[in-house]
């Protein structure tokens, strides 16, 4: 069996797939959701005791959801809004590297 409770320590792990996530999205841009998707998973597990203990209320699970639903979207090849040029690739006669044949220009 399963608990259906998450606790901060079992969010450990998620903080890795934030930091990535954060690092795709700079690089490839992002839409406005995923910033605040991603800074609420980061902070979860602060803010999972006093929210539980006020409103008795799982937030570590939402958070988690949304995690994985950014995860997905990406993961699925959707870019972001503002994603970079495609580089293209053509063939070089430079005397300067005889040995590379192919340049990628951006």
């Amino acid at each position: 069996m399963v608990s259906p409770y998450l606790f901060s320590y079992d969010l450990m792990w998620a903080g890795l797939a934030v930091i990535w996530l954060s690092r795709l999205a700079v690089r490839s841009g992002s839409l406005p959701w995923e910033g605040m998707i991603l800074l609420a998973a980061w902070i979860a597990p602060l803010l999972m005791a006093p929210v539980h203990w006020l409103a008795y209320v799982q937030i570590g699970f939402p958070a988690l959801l949304l995690l994985l639903l950014v995860a997905a979207r990406r993961a699925n090849g959707t870019v972001g809004a503002n994603p970079p040029s495609r580089r293209s690739v053509r063939r070089t006669s430079s005397s300067k590297e005889p040995r590379r044949a192919l340049a990628l220009v951006g």
